[in-house]
């Protein structure tokens, strides 16, 4: 996701950028106040981004289109907002299909398979699965399954977007995603992990852990509980600045928990299980972070209660961390090294942070380009370091920034 134009981080003195900041942490706060049904918000909204470009910024636009049509709310921004509505509605038709498709299939071959992150939350903590866009399908098996599923959905006509041994070894010893498109086109992601900067058995324990949804016992999803964590880690995983709808995400779960239980306490019972089992996989610095700042933007009880727990849990890297640093714009690397200084379990380590700058195997081939392997591999390590590459005629990739590895898909921000 491109940085919001209002905050500079490369030009000007230090008063400037932190203005640019400062302003910055305005735009947020203002969209998630319209995103929250605010009528003034929505109505300033409505009459500042005329070209729905801020909306789209923070994934928002059809959060925000169906905001103002129930509060009968109109402005120049209601057009863009509400065709982005339209094509969201129509890529979640050809979403469904696909899904369908690949849970048929994965249960056929005998694969407990659940959605994670947009398919899960758009239709369960969503009063309108529109409002949380998403651009491909996350599903998550065990990692006993992964050659299994990942045989059968090729047997159906899904085909990998990256092949190879080098590709087939990284996703052994490091990768987490099978990323393939099958006959609609959609993309699907097929998780036999998490990420490498959590612990290996979160996956697997959130698998055994999950919930059936209907009655075979191949289709689940995760327990809410689960859902927030996965939610409150993903949102690290993608660079600052991050929209107002990634963090929504932790309000809608908490609005899903206070309803489905009576009374506070049971909501406050949620927050505990949160907590609880962010303790049991030591992921508190991540999930702590994103709890206070979905408490900050929406004030929900179940976040402030989550973010409060924890942060009496941080060992004193992890603390120190979450006193200096602004929780909205925290980067994923400053976050994994804390945990790693605290001695907490991460799957990849050090390794994580030198994935960085160093891609994995099956990496260069991800990224596309022409020439010999290692000319790419070079052009590759080359604009890592943010160097312009000598010849853009030599390669296909655009921009200074270094391509997305399997480790980190392009739609994983969605």
């Amino acid at each position: 996701m491109s940085g919001f134009p209002s905050a500079s981080r490369t030009e000007g003195p230090r008063g400037e950028e932190l203005r640019g900041e400062e302003l910055q942490s305005q735009e947020l706060h203002g969209i998630a106040a319209a995103l929250d049904g605010d009528r003034d918000a929505l109505g300033s909204w409505l009459h500042r981004d005329v070209e729905g470009d801020i909306a789209r910024r923070h994934r928002a636009a059809e959060g925000l289109a169906l905001a103002a049509l129930e509060a009968d709310l109109e402005g120049p921004a209601l057009g863009p907002w509400r065709r982005r509505l339209r094509r969201t509605s129509i890529h979640y038709l050809a979403l469904e299909d696909s899904l369908g498709r690949a849970g048929a299939v994965l249960s056929g071959a005998g694969v407990r398979w659940m959605p994670i992150k947009g398919l899960d939350l758009s239709d369960r903590v969503y009063p309108q699965r529109e409002a949380r866009p998403t651009s491909d399908i996350d599903l998550l098996i065990s990692a006993a399954d992964r050659d299994r599923g990942r045989a059968a959905l090729e047997g159906a006509g899904w085909r990998g977007l990256v092949d190879g041994p080098r590709q087939d070894r990284y996703l052994r010893e490091e990768g987490y995603a099978w990323q393939a498109r099958g006959p609609s086109g959609c993309l699907v992601e097929l998780h036999h992990r998490l990420w490498g900067a959590v612990p290996e058995n979160l996956a697997r324990e959130l698998v055994e852990g999950s919930e059936p949804t209907g009655p075979e016992d191949y289709a689940r999803r995760p327990t809410l509980e689960g859902a927030y964590l996965v939610a409150a880690i993903h949102a690290f995983t993608v660079a600052p600045p991050r929209g107002a709808g990634l963090w929504f995400d932790l309000a809608r779960i908490s609005d899903r928990a206070s309803t489905a239980g009576e009374s506070d306490s049971e909501a406050s019972g949620f927050a505990d299980r949160v907590a609880a089992l962010a303790g049991r996989f030591g992921v508190q610095l991540p999930v702590q972070l994103a709890a206070a700042v979905s408490a900050r933007l929406w004030n929900r009880g179940p976040c402030r209660r989550v973010a409060d727990l924890l942060r009496a849990d941080l060992r004193p890297f992890e603390a120190r961390l979450a006193r200096a640093a602004d929780p909205e714009s925290a980067g994923l690397g400053a976050v994994t090294l804390a945990r790693i200084l605290s001695g907490r379990p991460t799957r990849l380590g050090l390794r994580r942070l030198m994935r960085r700058r160093w891609a994995p195997p099956g990496g260069v081939e991800a990224a596309g380009g022409e020439g010999p392997w290692l000319q790419r591999r070079l052009e590759y390590q080359w604009r890592a370091l943010g160097l312009p590459w000598p010849s853009a005629a030599q390669s296909k990739l655009q921009g200074p920034n270094i391509p997305p590895s399997p480790s980190s898909p392009r739609s994983a921000d969605r």
